[in-house]
């Protein structure tokens, strides 16, 4: 792409030659721009180190689910009016 930087740290981003122009003529928008960008990446590490924290959770969880089936199952059988 001819008149972009593209910023290959980040998800595909690219700025274009006359955003660069409007960030050197507006240094404020430029920092909010920039804090944005960086308040992002700090949420997505919070996320990220979150669903660490929390896997093994879910692997439980997940296993609970399928287990719950045979409880499920002999519970009705044993609730149910009629012998087995």
């Amino acid at each position: 792409m001819s008149g972009c930087l593209a910023f290959e740290n980040m998800a595909p981003t690219y700025i274009t030659t006359d955003t660069v122009e409007h960030m050197l003529q507006n240094p404020a928008w430029s920092i909010r721009l920039l804090q944005k960008i960086q308040n992002e990446r700090e949420q997505s590490a919070q996320l990220d180190l979150k669903i660490k924290k929390n896997h093994p959770k879910v692997e439980f969880a997940e296993a609970g689910e399928v287990s719950a089936i045979p409880f499920t199952l002999a519970k009705s059988l044993c609730s149910s009016s009629r012998p087995v």
